[in-house]
């Protein structure tokens, strides 16, 4: 098995995959430095070895990955695109992020981590979970609004990824939770569809954040993964 890299969701940072690399290893990448997908892509690929990778990004790590294995095919063995999506941003999703950096900007941080993400974040149960709710107001603070800001972008002007996915030719898991709002499962049935040799895992009572909300099931997944 070739080594794991790691790449975590918007204001995360190796927290989110805590329970995953008890089990799997492996070493997280920083996603927090630009305000471009393709240039956080190239970034993380100039900060490793030569050696070949298994990817597995959730949300805008998700995003990053297939940037990442669009920009170097031949550098990745196993591919994980937990809870994203391929399209990129058009019209009113890119007018929205433009008021959420407005917000950020104008110190509503933390009311908007914990009043507005939170809905989207999590599944009904995990709403009031503690362990979550703490560990996504920590990784948030931590990684600040200015990291806040420079991820908005990146995310509203990513490229559409889906004229590449059909090229991909590693072993892929798509998984998400199915009451994922934020990247539902139309999404992720498109990827599944358009990437070949793809598998497609839908998780129960899951929200956006599943490697927190159902880490035995996306082990579990993962496991089956590296397996190929």
């Amino acid at each position: 098995m070739s080594s794991i890299v790691w790449l975590p969701g918007t204001l995360c940072d190796q927290r989110l995959f805590a329970p995953q690399r008890a089990e799997f290893g492996g070493q997280v990448a920083t996603v927090s430095q630009f305000d471009s997908v393709t240039a956080q892509a190239h970034a993380v690929w100039q900060a490793l070895p030569d050696a070949p990778v298994a990817l597995v990004g959730l949300s805008y790590g998700g995003i990053l990955a297939l940037e990442m294995i669009r920009q170097h095919p031949e550098r990745v063995t196993h591919l994980a695109v937990l809870d994203a999506n391929a399209r990129n941003d058009t019209g009113d999703k890119q007018r929205q992020r433009n008021a959420l950096i407005e917000q950020v900007a104008s110190g509503e941080f933390e009311t908007i981590v914990m009043d507005q993400l939170k809905p989207l974040y999590l599944a009904q149960k995990n709403r009031e979970n503690a362990d979550i709710l703490n560990t996504v107001r920590d990784m948030a603070l931590e990684q600040g609004q200015a990291v806040l800001a420079r991820q908005i972008r990146a995310v509203r002007d990513r490229p559409d990824q889906r004229p590449h996915l059909p090229k991909i030719r590693v072993p892929t898991l798509i998984l998400a939770g199915d009451e994922d709002v934020l990247c539902p499962q139309d999404r992720q049935v498109e990827m599944h569809e358009l990437i070949p040799h793809s598998d497609l895992v839908m998780l129960a009572d899951c929200g956006h954040l599943s490697t927190l909300e159902a880490p035995a099931a996306v082990n579990q997944a993962l496991a089956t993964l590296f397996d190929q």
